[in-house]
């Protein structure tokens, strides 16, 4: 007789039950998620340093960190296998962070008395020099555009005379005149900089994307709006705009059927896919969470992707409103206005736009959703799963600009405080639809809390008189984010019996979230770097979690 393996590889549904809710072995799961975590970022890093043709310097606008000293520190012909193009964008990238001499404009010098710029130009030139893949035509055009990135005013003038005479009255090569066009900028010299990125883009049109971005944004600040106008009508340029320049055109020309259809194609466009795989996971661990209330996601999953997706297409039109509003209602925070219409600003600028684009787009559920009293639950997750697509768009936005730690910080505020919203106000839209003599009332005060609540969560974070009050933001979103989820747990089906804990899904998916998120910070970049923001990330979050941990826990 064969008696039954005491090992399952399978789980049972009881032991699942029982070990998704003890928190001791959640916690033994995250910590060891977070060793294995390290430990192959740290590999990663150690790995991709060594292999890398582009080292830290592609990650420091993303990373803060102490630039100098990786640069110092960095073995001899680290950077000799670097090509013209390369060194190009990395001296572009030093001055872009900080590093370009700007002593004689802002007094800004480093430790010792020198320019940050004048600091490292005598290194950046011996690696110049040192190159064994630029020919020494390369080198000395290189070195004079080191020169015209990090020196101080009088060098980069002499740089951009060498840039010039190497240019002639037509470029050999591409990118020539745009580095001139760098150097000019750097001088101040406006018209100078628009004849070089000007020639470069009649030169090389297949390939001066860069320049053809300049040459827009400077005709632009010189008012120069009709030459703005020939070069986005010209066929040869046209495949190769900025869907930005194409957006603010479209606004300058108040052409708003067009403007509405590049908001969507530029909501849909992904530059960076490694970014939104890890937006996607942020989202995917609040859709389990979400969804396991409602006690029937399998059967409702396709009904819930829709709920998401409408939600993405709320945040399409948030910044299409946005863009009306601030470009061309002129409707913008300034900081230095009074307290009461920066407050004005952000509940009617902010919370009421969202709040309402967003309920705009849940309407088409309601009347599914409010066929029963016994939906409610429904009501409330599909409402919730809308803000969390409204999240995930916004999100792909910041998480580019902010890089790869934003979407731990986005993932435990904004992505459940955007869920918690508009799942109150929804479920409120719901009920009012099903007895709106009796329920209009409960709306519209749930509407105006839930506008109110978001324009003064973002006024503690945008306002400066607010400064310092950072408490005030946090309690406000544990308010909100505890009426969701209470009612959640009110409403929850008798008969649903979550085999994993809500609190699990959060813990393991916060601990993979963030392993995942370090280990992708790793890349090319020193490894202590990626550690202290991963730690300060972490750190500053763990306050944030327990408001969820508290509701979660007795599930």
């Amino acid at each position: 007789m064969v008696r039954p393996s005491s090992f399952s590889v399978k789980p049972s549904r009881t032991t699942l039950y029982r070990r998704s809710r003890d928190t001791r072995f959640l916690a033994r799961i995250a910590l060891t998620i977070a060793v294995v975590s390290v430990a192959i970022g740290a590999a990663i890093s150690a790995v991709t340093l060594t292999f890398s043709s582009r080292p830290f310097f592609e990650r420091a606008a993303t990373i803060e960190g102490d630039f100098s000293s990786d640069w110092r520190n960095s073995e001899s012909g680290a950077f000799s296998d670097l090509s013209f193009n390369d060194w190009a964008a990395y001296l572009r990238s030093l001055a872009s962070i900080g590093f370009a001499s700007r002593g004689d404009e802002k007094g800004e010098t480093s430790a010792d008395g020198s320019s940050p710029g004048n600091f490292l130009l005598p290194e950046v030139l011996e690696e110049i020099d040192r190159s064994e893949v630029l020919s020494d035509s390369e080198k000395t055009l290189m070195t004079s555009f080191a020169k015209g990135m990090l020196g101080e005013k009088s060098t980069i003038e002499e740089a951009a005379l060498d840039l010039e005479e190497a240019v002639g009255t037509e470029p050999t090569r591409p990118l020539l005149a745009e580095m001139l066009g760098d150097a000019r900028s750097r001088t101040g010299d406006r018209d100078g900089a628009i004849d070089a990125y000007r020639l470069e883009v009649d030169s090389f049109p297949d390939t001066a994307h860069r320049s053809l971005h300049l040459l827009i944004l400077f005709l632009k600040r010189g008012d120069r709006g009709s030459e703005v106008t020939e070069l986005m009508e010209r066929p040869d340029l046209r495949p190769h705009l900025k869907i930005g320049d194409r957006i603010d055109h479209a606004i300058d020309q108040r052409d708003f059927l067009t403007l509405l259809f590049l908001t969507l194609r530029h909501d849909l466009r992904f530059d960076d896919p490694w970014l939104l795989v890890l937006s996607l996971f942020a989202a995917a661990i609040w859709f389990v969470i979400i969804t396991q209330y409602s006690g029937r996601w399998r059967s409702r999953f396709g009904f819930y992707l829709a709920a998401v997706a409408l939600g993405f297409l709320s945040g399409s039109l948030t910044l299409y409103a946005a863009l009306l509003q601030e470009k061309v209602l002129h409707f913008v925070h300034d900081p230095s206005a009074n307290l009461v219409d920066q407050l004005l600003y952000c509940i009617a600028g902010i919370g009421l736009r969202e709040e309402t684009l967003k309920l705009l787009l849940f309407l088409p559920l309601v009347p599914f959703l409010a066929r029963s009293d016994r939906d409610e639950i429904d009501a409330l997750v599909c409402a919730g799963l809308v803000g969390l697509g409204f999240a995930l768009n916004e999100n792909s936005g910041y998480v580019i600009r902010g890089g790869e730690f934003t979407t731990w910080s986005r993932f435990i505020t904004a992505n459940f405080f955007h869920i918690a919203l508009t799942g109150v106000v929804g479920l409120s839209a719901v009920r009012c639809w099903r007895r709106p003599k009796r329920q209009w009332d409960n709306f519209l005060y749930d509407f105006l809390i839930v506008v109110a609540a978001h324009g003064v969560y973002d006024a503690f974070l945008l306002v400066p008189q607010f400064a310092g009050y950072d408490i005030v933001s946090l309690v406000i979103f544990a308010v909100i984010c505890y009426l969701f989820l209470d009612q959640a747990t009110q409403l929850m089906r008798p008969q649903n019996s979550m085999t994993v804990s809500p609190l699990a899904v959060f813990v393991v998916g916060s601990a993979l979230l963030m392993g995942v998120v370090l280990c992708f910070a790793c890349w090319a970049v020193p490894f202590r770097v990626a550690l202290s923001q991963y730690s300060a990330g972490l750190g500053s979050m763990i306050p944030i979690a327990f408001v969820f941990i508290s509701r979660l826990r007795n599930l």
